[in-house]
């Protein structure tokens, strides 16, 4: 079989460090009109206490920062101190079950759902950033020296186990913020819709009835509507 990308296996041996540094080695000039952040957010650990996790989603999350401004060009990284990443470290040792690895003894946030590593997207949102797993709740950081300030639930409206996708939608214009959650029920699976003000308050959260359980991972926003994709790929709940 021809390997279409060879050596990338290596991603899974390496072990990151938190770092923070001025780019010095810069060839060339930086337009004047480059200026401002670019973050990024993807997982970076697979493995812990001797232990290897087997799929690229389940390593914990690390949110790197290229910032230019007047004085250069800085990087900045640091893992998401998520309640999985802190719980783990003073384990030393894996202890949530992950989207593609079980093991012997693995746990289960409230017995139902996964503890997500947050390992998946990150967002400029209310003079902060909103780091997102493909479960739970994002994470608030600084946007500045990407410190975890915590679990962002939205002032209350929404908890732990809301289904919440990791792939949110911003109107410009109004500076509202949607997002979406399916809740994979065998009986009763349904689609949720959220939608923030530009304060991150919730306007509201419609559940839409689905005829199966599929699985939905990002959606489009126009002016007007909110557009979903019901894949043929389903989920056999029981």
């Amino acid at each position: 079989m021809t390997d279409h990308a060879p050596l990338i296996e290596r991603a899974f041996a390496l072990e990151p460090r938190e770092q923070c540094y001025v780019i010095e080695n810069i060839e060339g000039e930086i337009p004047d009109f480059v200026r401002g952040t670019y973050y990024l957010n993807g997982p970076a650990r697979f493995s812990r206490g001797g232990f290897s996790y087997r799929h690229w989603l389940d390593g914990d999350g690390m949110v790197c920062a290229l910032r230019f401004d007047n004085g250069g060009v800085r990087f900045t990284n640091r893992f998401v101190r998520s309640a999985k990443f802190v719980a783990e470290e003073e384990a030393g040792r894996p202890i949530f079950r992950t989207f593609g690895t079980s093991f012997k003894n693995d746990r289960m946030k409230r017995r139902i759902a996964l503890e997500s590593p947050v390992n998946v997207s990150v967002y400029p949102y209310q003079n902060s950033l909103l780091a997102f797993g493909e479960q739970g709740m994002p994470w608030e950081l600084d946007p500045v020296t990407l410190e975890t300030r915590g679990e962002y639930n939205f002032g209350g409206a929404l908890n732990d186990i809301s289904p919440f996708a990791a792939h949110p939608k911003f109107d410009s214009v109004a500076g509202e913020m949607f997002n979406f959650g399916v809740a994979y029920s065998a009986a009763n699976p349904h689609l949720n819709l959220y939608r923030f003000n530009g304060g991150g308050k919730l306007i509201y959260r419609k559940r839409l009835q689905l005829d199966y359980a599929c699985s939905i991972h990002d959606f489009s926003l126009s002016e007007h509507y909110v557009v979903f994709y019901l894949s043929p790929y389903v989920l056999n709940m029981e």
